[in-house]
């Protein structure tokens, strides 16, 4: 139920064109900076006193918890992935999924695992998503997952068919990526398309790919040095020349604040053909 509908909810939040005339028990007005009094304030439950009219006959009182940069963060970034995966699903009629990887840590590896083989399940396509991940170090563990092809299959007595090995990987699958994919998340698209099991789509990636080690150093601060390189089987360097997808398609500051997504749009449009 939206704010300002009748209702108990409607009763707990701010509604629009309402005067804020208390915060946390302090007077305040429309001219000063109210922002003194909520920042910072992250786990903390916060009171507003609120009323229609600049009167405080009639005011109630409006509390909410603060939430952390972290925590509103990950609400946003669920947010997102999940309005992708409907777009997928309903552009798709169903047949396609989708996935989005956050890092290349090992968190990050368990709920891949988690999730790729189920939205995979009965799909004729998948779009695995490394836009906007910093990396890590986990690409070469996907690859193995998904390079398997089956070489049989066991059929149960009252069973469903499965194939042979477990989990073989069979349907066509797009990466998406972008300037915002880093190391990592940059050698898997590359290894993807390396070994055939992925066509790419997106912007070309920044080629921040190299392994450091960190020191200390005698007035107390800290470096780092490059520690190993990675290359291509052409002999390229990753570092400093980024991976290039096979379909350029940007995504700017204004599709991103619409919430379109012309380069999730792309990976469909070619995988429904």
């Amino acid at each position: 139920m939206p704010p300002g509908a009748p209702g108990s909810f409607a009763k707990t939040q701010i509604r629009p064109g309402e005067y804020v005339l208390a915060i946390n028990g302090q007077d305040v007005t429309t001219d000063e900076n109210l922002f003194r009094l909520i920042n910072d304030r992250a786990g903390r439950e916060m009171e507003f006193l609120v009323n229609s009219t600049p009167t405080r006959e009639g005011a109630r009182t409006v509390k909410y918890a603060a939430l952390g940069w972290g925590e509103w963060g990950d609400i946003l970034y669920r947010d997102r992935v999940e309005r992708a995966r409907q777009t997928v699903e309903q552009k798709s009629g169903g047949t396609l999924g989708y996935v989005h990887i956050a890092g290349m840590g090992f968190g990050n590896q368990v709920q891949f695992e988690r999730e790729i083989y189920e939205q995979a399940l009965g799909k004729k396509g998948m779009i695995i998503d490394v836009r906007f991940n910093g990396g890590g170090n986990i690409s070469d563990t996907l690859i193995n997952w998904l390079e398997r092809k089956p070489h049989g299959y066991y059929r149960p007595r009252d069973g469903l068919t499965e194939l042979a090995p477990g989990r073989a990987w069979t349907v066509p699958t797009i990466v998406l990526m972008n300037q915002h994919s880093f190391s990592n998340a940059e050698m898997f698209p590359y290894a993807m398309r390396a070994r055939g099991i992925a066509k790419l789509v997106g912007m070309p990636t920044p080629g921040y790919v190299i392994w450091t080690w960190g020191l200390p150093l005698l007035d107390g601060t800290s470096g780092r040095l490059p520690g190993s390189g990675v290359y291509r089987l052409d002999g390229s360097p990753m570092e400093n020349l980024g991976e290039k997808p096979d379909v350029l398609v940007p995504l700017t500051a204004e599709d991103y604040l619409a919430q379109r997504d012309p380069q999730l749009d792309k990976a469909i449009e070619m995988l429904m053909k």
